[in-house]
């Protein structure tokens, strides 16, 4: 791998990483409540790699363990965070 290809994807990773902790700061000071995608993303990832390393190496297959794995996540997330703050004053404000 070339050199600079390297120092150029970690330096884009490092800015990035910045602007997401800049972003999580800015939000928390405002009280809004952040659930980042992050661990959707990653769930997901975990689940096409588990489907394709188990079951098949078809596209299809990893691409739906992918997407019903994030929609999983997504749902416990609502039943374990989102649905207790449902009914609360400034909900929308608050769950951006």
């Amino acid at each position: 791998m070339d050199m600079f290809t390297l120092m150029s994807g970690l330096q884009l990773t490092c800015i990035y990483g910045i602007l997401a902790i800049g972003v999580s700061i800015i939000w928390s000071s405002l009280g809004m409540l952040n659930l980042a995608h992050g661990f959707t993303f990653a769930a997901s990832g975990y689940g096409a790699w588990w489907a394709a390393t188990t079951f098949s190496k078809s596209a299809w297959v990893v691409f739906g363990a992918g997407i019903s794995t994030g929609a999983l996540i997504g749902i416990v997330i609502y039943f374990v965070a989102f649905l207790y703050i449902h009914d609360r004053p400034n909900y929308p404000i608050r769950a951006l």
